[in-house]
């Protein structure tokens, strides 16, 4: 009997725009990391699609394993010792679904607004660390 499969939409927020490779071996190295090679196997996960403009992802995962991805995600905190902020939108069954949830408005302007938030306070702690120095 054949593994069903679902998509899950994740986006990185980081000061630094992250590329595929980069988003691909953040999470799989994680999930490696919590579950070991047998449990990442059992997960099966696959970088489906990548929108580098927008930073989202969708991944591709065992339907039993979603939770372990999941998991995998909230103890990422920072790649390349840059802080990094990781959430997932939302789980689909169809790639096409996924792919239409990743690029809806709402979860965009999120993004940007999240984006801009978080990166604002970022400038402004390296300016009090400069003036701390």
């Amino acid at each position: 009997m054949d593994e069903r499969i679902r998509y899950i939409n994740i986006r990185f927020i980081s000061p630094i725009k992250l590329q595929e490779k980069d988003a691909w071996f953040t999470i799989s190295s994680e999930v490696k990391r919590l579950f070991g090679i047998q449990g990442a196997a059992e997960v099966g996960l696959f970088l489906s699609y990548f929108d580098q403009s927008n930073q989202g992802g969708i991944f591709r995962a065992a339907h039993n394993y979603v939770y372990r991805v999941r998991a995998a995600i909230c103890f990422i905190h920072s790649r390349y010792n840059v802080p990094l902020l990781i959430f997932s939108e939302n789980i689909s069954g169809s790639l096409k679904k996924a792919k239409k949830l990743l690029n809806i408005k709402k979860h965009i302007d999120r993004y940007h607004s999240l984006r801009e938030l978080l990166y604002s306070s970022w400038d402004q702690n390296l300016d009090d660390d400069k003036i701390l120095s």
